[in-house]
């Protein structure tokens, strides 16, 4: 099943370097190159193709098939524009795994994200993750508040017994 990925949470909590493990593991998995929208140009590894700018990024994965998509810095790179809603919703048809790394949730559409189905939350606000339990319809996410640096809440839209969610604590080892 292709999932959809949302990584929010404040500066310096774990987000990138969480998705550059993800990226790596995605190859090591199942062989799928990552395409990498990064306007810090950072080194993703051998695995990915890093973009810094979207003009060039999204022809390439649209043209592109089965790869892991990584979408960083979304408050500058998405910023609730509507002209990117349909890399959430069409681009699974592409076979691609959408990534979309953030600060918070209000630098997206409500359509944008509703296509998430898995989340890693790091720190929020409570405002923001009070944006996240509304939209899962799950109070569990407001756990979101208490988290420190390298941990997040990972959350699993209707993978939990019943059809319910599947929210559970995690964390990466410092760098």
């Amino acid at each position: 099943m292709i999932k959809h990925t949302g990584i929010f949470g404040p500066g310096q909590c774990g987000k990138t370097f969480g998705c550059k493990a993800l990226s790596r593991a995605h190859w090591t998995d199942d062989r799928r190159p990552s395409l990498v929208l990064d306007p810090n140009n950072e080194d993703w590894g051998p695995q990915a193709l890093v973009f810094t700018d979207m003009s060039r990024f999204l022809p390439v994965v649209w043209k592109k098939r089965d790869c892991a998509v990584f979408i960083d810095e979304a408050t500058m790179t998405i910023d609730r524009n509507t002209a990117f809603t349909d890399l959430f919703t069409r681009i699974r048809h592409r076979g691609h795994y959408l990534h979309v790394i953030g600060h918070r949730a209000t630098v997206l559409q409500p359509v944008q994200r509703d296509q998430f189905s898995v989340l890693f939350l790091f720190r929020q606000s409570p405002g923001a993750a009070k944006i996240w339990a509304e939209e899962w319809a799950d109070d569990r996410i407001l756990q979101a508040t208490t988290l420190v640096k390298y941990e997040f809440l990972l959350c699993n839209k209707f993978e939990g017994p019943g059809g319910t969610h599947l929210i559970k604590r995690g964390r990466f080892p410092a760098k």
